[in-house]
């Protein structure tokens, strides 16, 4: 018993009980079978799914406006990051492949260079996913169309590839170019820079410029951790540690 400010003797508030228990049962939420979201009209509900981060999401099955049903995450329809089975998109690439030619009989390496952009940056199966959009590489808004594309960096010359100025920057007008594979290998977030007599670069283009193999340079710098200095200025001798 305890007294309050009237001096009023009174049993004090059992304290509240907490549960501690989980629950897989997600709260109600209204539901949306019946309604069309651009091409998708859903038709039912499927089993919700659970991410690896622990997030539950409710799923719908949904019939597209071609016939064919898919099953679709609800917010994925709602924000309308969902829109087709994928019809759309294919009859937005036919439409783009239709004006400009390049897919006439086979498609230009210019073409090709401009899809395989695309996928990498954009498909999660993507063998070359996680070092591209995986690693958070995008393509902008205006590349997403073939013409822009093409308008911006003009026909691939032979013997090269698009190649991006700031390795960890995006795919736009203004940091690609066209160059050659040699280039390109030299371009790579995984070369190794160095600097010798006030020069800096990397390890291959060193290498050419001081007219040192690259190889055995390599095997100074990784097998033997030699200095930069050493593994430059030294004789062409059996290496061995300074």
């Amino acid at each position: 018993m305890i007294k309050n400010a009237a001096g009023v003797r009174r049993k004090p508030k059992p304290a509240a009980k907490h549960n501690t228990e989980t629950t897989n049962v997600m709260p109600k939420q209204k539901s949306i079978i019946g309604k069309k979201f651009a091409r998708l009209t859903v038709i039912g509900e499927a089993k919700p799914r659970r991410y690896l981060c622990g997030t539950i999401r409710r799923r719908s099955i949904a019939l597209c406006d071609c016939g064919k049903v898919i099953e679709t995450d609800n917010t994925f329809l709602m924000l309308e990051k969902t829109r087709s089975c994928g019809c759309l998109r294919r009859e937005l690439l036919s439409n783009q492949e239709k004006t400009h030619g390049h897919t006439v009989g086979y498609p230009t390496r210019t073409y090709f260079s401009w899809r395989a952009i695309i996928e990498r940056c954009t498909n999660t199966n993507n063998k070359q996913w996680k070092d591209y959009g995986g690693r958070g590489i995008q393509i902008c808004k205006q590349w997403m169309s073939f013409e822009s594309f093409l308008s911006d960096m003009g026909e691939r010359p032979k013997g090269t590839t698009i190649d991006r100025i700031d390795n960890d920057g995006n795919y736009c007008s203004e940091n690609c170019r066209w160059i050659s594979r040699r280039e390109q290998q030299r371009n790579k977030r995984t070369n190794r820079i160095v600097t010798f007599k006030g020069v800096t670069g990397c390890l291959v283009e060193m290498c050419e410029r001081f007219s040192v193999p690259y190889g055995l340079v390599r095997q100074r710098l990784s097998g033997y951790g030699w200095s930069v200095e050493d593994a430059f200025a030294r004789p062409n001798q059996k290496a061995q540690q300074p």
